[in-house]
């Protein structure tokens, strides 16, 4: 609830500091779930159904059926009503009147402004805010709270925090339902309120200085990858020790003599862990011995990957049978790609590829068997089709 903390930019920098990180984070809220889906308007209204039959009477009331996803969103939600926060929107709506302060603005942007304002003081911040009220009955005593009340008790008792206080502590003498029923109605409501405040914010952008920067319209605000660093071959080093080693201090640090680590090479982490010598030989579709290839192998988790000559990384999915007699272990592939380095390659991934679509199939010798001693041979039919599947 809003309280006497500082509500206003301390200055024109802070004001448009704060709507840079209004905008990043209102983006977040932008990507949930229940706003792509639309879902937040069936939620934002309270419905309630009354329902009678002969042995029983109940009242039934719209939820999200998973509410972990419910929870997601209140997170993304909560600096907005946190007058501790800098994007508390009050203060974001200050942050507005101070930039546009000495710039014209035509009246219907300036009432879009006041009717956003009024949406979220009749939620929050005003006295006479109320969807409706809750009443509960016990021991001769009658609790009553607003939806308001109701969803910020959900919020102290049952999901961020645990010891409410004041009126979040009343919601209390109601159940844990009828507090996150009231909690999806209004964060819904608030999500709605966020989203579209973003959008006027836009379409004010186009025609004012709100101090924006161009980065916050563009800036990631969700992982859509698994990729924690990137960069070509010198430019990102990767060391690897044994478990226990000690972390070496950064100060004068030689990146040539780490105690207790080494780099990892190109070749190390395409392959895999521990890849062992392999003779790949490529055939036309009569057995013909097309061209002889040294190369590095690993198998794991059902993949094979087969790197050639330091410069092409071939990966199939495959699935192992057993070997025979004669070490020859049976495999069939569901898919695999060839990848191409995109840096330092010096025409030999070229050469190589163009003799493996001259090909008809691939027969790749591992040196050390499974008893560390016996050749094992893999026959891989279709290689050529790998070349309609490149990644580089």
């Amino acid at each position: 609830m809003a309280n006497e903390k500082q509500l206003d930019p301390k200055d024109l920098s802070d004001a448009k500091s704060i709507l840079h990180t209004f905008v990043i984070r209102a983006r977040r809220v932008q990507e949930h779930s229940m706003v792509k889906d639309h879902s937040v308007y069936k939620y934002q209204k309270p419905q309630l159904k009354w329902v009678a039959t002969s042995t029983r009477v109940s009242v039934e009331v719209n939820l999200p059926d998973n509410e972990e996803v419910m929870e997601s969103l209140v997170s993304r939600l909560r600096p907005y009503i946190l007058s501790s926060e800098s994007i508390f929107l009050p203060k974001v709506f200050t942050s507005v009147h101070t930039v546009l302060k000495n710039q014209e603005i035509s009246e219907d942007d300036w009432s879009s402004l006041q009717r956003f304002e009024d949406a979220f003081n009749h939620a929050y911040t005003s006295s006479d805010r109320i969807l409706y009220k809750s009443f509960v009955s016990k021991d001769d005593s009658v609790t009553e709270l607003t939806d308001h009340w109701l969803a910020e008790s959900w919020l102290y008792i049952d999901s961020v925090h645990s010891d409410p206080h004041k009126e979040k502590k009343q919601g209390l003498a109601f159940t844990y339902a009828h507090r996150y029923f009231a909690a999806t109605s209004f964060f819904s409501y608030l999500a709605i309120l966020v989203v579209k405040f973003l959008d006027f914010l836009k379409h004010l952008s186009a025609s004012h200085d709100l101090g924006i920067r161009p980065d916050a319209w563009t800036v990631p605000v969700i992982v859509t990858n698994s990729i924690l660093f990137e960069g070509n071959p010198g430019q990102l080093r990767i060391y690897t020790g044994e478990p226990g080693t000690p972390m070496p201090s950064l100060e004068n640090l030689d990146p040539e003599n780490i105690p207790g680590f080494h780099e990892l090479e190109k070749t190390d982490v395409a392959v895999g862990p521990s890849p062992v010598p392999v003779n790949v030989r490529l055939l036309d579709k009569n057995g013909k011995l097309l061209a002889t290839v040294p190369a590095k192998g690993q198998a794991s988790n059902g993949i094979l990957r087969v790197l050639l000559q330091e410069s092409l990384l071939i990966e199939l999915d495959v699935l192992f049978g057993d070997a025979d007699a004669a070490g020859q272990k049976p495999i069939s592939v569901s898919g695999g790609r060839i990848i191409i380095p995109k840096e330092g390659d010096d025409g030999s991934s070229n050469n190589l590829l163009q003799a493996i679509q001259k090909s008809d199939s691939l027969k790749v010798t591992l040196l050390n068997g499974p008893d560390g001693s016996q050749p094992t041979l893999l026959t891989i039919g279709n290689i050529g089709a790998l070349t309609q599947n490149l990644n580089g």
